[in-house]
């Protein structure tokens, strides 16, 4: 992926995204021109298909251990098939032909998706900050392959990508 080579932290780009998203579909919630509505909507396709492969990809960076991993993964793609699921049923024919429901619905959870990753943020930075200062040196040939292993990202060297 391009982006993360411009600016290597992925929360950022997926609140820059989610925000950009959020605010898109405030617009085609809210504007009655046909024109402008799919102008935005098409911007709004724009804002959200960088975000699924970048929630993925931080993830797995933020995982380690097999088992966890894959856990981890099966959720992620669950929690897309349950979002495609919703999106399903949340512009009903009732609000034809604006669909103003299902408009503000996508943008208030764009707007979860901005809480979710800037709190991760945080918390990955403060966890990181934590870690460094414990100074604590790890030396992982003193231990078995599946000891490592089950230590997952409680491992001292591990450090979070935010």
């Amino acid at each position: 992926m391009f982006l993360p080579r411009l600016h290597p932290r992925f929360s950022v780009w997926i609140m820059l995204f989610s925000a950009a998203a959020c605010a898109f579909y405030a617009v085609i919630a809210t504007v009655e021109n046909i024109h402008v509505r799919f102008t935005f909507l098409c911007l709004s396709n724009f804002a959200l298909s960088p975000n699924m492969p970048l929630v993925s990809v931080w993830m797995s960076n933020n995982v380690m251990g097999v088992t966890k991993k894959g856990v981890a993964s099966a959720c992620t793609v669950m929690l897309g098939g349950v979002a495609g699921l919703i999106g399903s049923h949340i512009y009903r024919s009732q609000d034809f032909p604006q669909y103003r429901f299902g408009h503000i619905f996508v943008c208030v959870c764009n707007a979860f998706i901005f809480v979710i990753a800037l709190t991760l943020n945080l918390y990955f930075r403060y966890e990181n900050r934590r870690r460094d200062a414990q100074n604590v040196d790890f030396d992982a040939s003193a231990l078995s392959k599946d000891e490592v292993e089950d230590m997952c990202d409680n491992r001292p060297d591990h450090r979070y990508t935010w």
